[in-house]
């Protein structure tokens, strides 16, 4: 049995004996009983805001030493406030299983994120990566992202990967109203472009019925590539200046999309964004997925240095239009 296994154990015996003790204490003062239960329900807040704002930094062993303690108090809540209401034992059994729900759902979401920080960790280690874990780090020199809807990062990862500075994030942001919106989770990875830069485009696939959210503003005009209508078949392409964004998508680009489909794309002259739409990458999968992303982007990088090498004339897949 291991550390986090003893304190649990004894924590439960401990939550144990206060509750059969508690079964023979004749508490009865009204003001005494107020007083405990929004006592217990302030600790069972502050206990639970310190573990989330602490979790990634905290022991295994405190987490769950913490979790326990707020299972305790949230027991400890339902007999008081039972006994204040001088409520029936069905309606205190209520009271117990809805605060018993609550506190599953916090150990839940709490595991979870801790989950996803721990399975990326031994990835950052093996790319050589340095890994800032947890919701809203602060790592130095975080790229400027494009304009869109408001996010928020989560584990962040910073290294160099080929001839390129790449970061690796989770990114989460709201379509739709305050009440009816859909929360979208995806893994973003993202390219420094050194050297030449990239002109601003968005490359989006085409899934479902009308218009879908996205997380970034798109550029104002749509481009269509007609020499290419297998592509366009799958995807939707924008760009600020279509003739500079029509010279990017070559023979080579149009077959790695072909052989790696369902990226989406956000460029700016200094970054160039590689994603799955709304979805988060596994930690198995993310050596892949950085490989196929960072093929890609080279393409990118390599068709918008020949672009600037090359006449006017002889740079596009066809004719431009907006």
């Amino acid at each position: 049995m291991n550390t986090t296994q003893r304190i649990a154990v004894g924590l439960l015996i401990i939550l144990v004996g206060i509750a059969v003790l508690s079964r023979q204490l004749d508490i009865s003062d009204e003001n005494t009983l107020m007083v405990g239960s929004i006592v217990s329900l302030v600790l069972i807040g502050g206990v639970g805001y310190s573990l989330y704002y602490w979790r990634e930094r905290v022991r295994r062993e405190v987490l769950v030493a913490g979790l326990v303690l707020m299972a305790g108090l949230a027991y400890a809540a339902a007999l008081l406030f039972s006994r204040w209401f001088d409520s029936s034992p069905l309606g205190a059994s209520a009271g117990l299983v809805v605060l018993i729900g609550v506190v599953i759902y916090v150990i839940y979401s709490f595991l979870r994120t801790q989950a996803r920080a721990n399975a990326l960790r031994p990835v950052a280690r093996q790319l050589g990566f340095t890994f800032y874990p947890g919701e809203r780090p602060d790592p130095p020199d975080f790229p400027v992202l494009p304009a869109g809807r408001m996010g928020i990062l989560a584990n962040v990862m910073q290294g160099s990967y080929g001839s390129a500075r790449v970061t690796i994030f989770d990114h989460q942001y709201r379509s739709g109203s305050h009440r009816t919106g859909t929360t979208h989770r995806q893994t973003m990875i993202g390219f420094e472009a050194t050297g030449v830069d990239l002109p601003r485009f968005a490359l989006r696939t085409r899934r479902g019925w009308g218009h879908r959210s996205a997380p970034f503003r798109r550029p104002p005009h749509e481009i269509v590539l007609e020499n290419a209508p297998a592509f366009s078949k799958h995807y939707r392409l924008w760009g600020e200046s279509p003739h500079p964004v029509r010279a990017l998508f070559n023979s080579r680009v149009l077959e790695a999309l072909h052989d790696c489909p369902g990226f989406e794309v956000e460029a700016t002259p200094a970054l160039c964004l590689v994603y799955r739409p709304r979805k988060r990458i596994r930690a198995g999968q993310l050596q892949d997925a950085l490989e196929g992303a960072n093929r890609l982007f080279s393409l990118f990088h390599a068709a918008a240095r020949d672009a600037e090498q090359a006449s006017p004339e002889t740079t596009g897949v066809g004719p431009a239009s907006g």
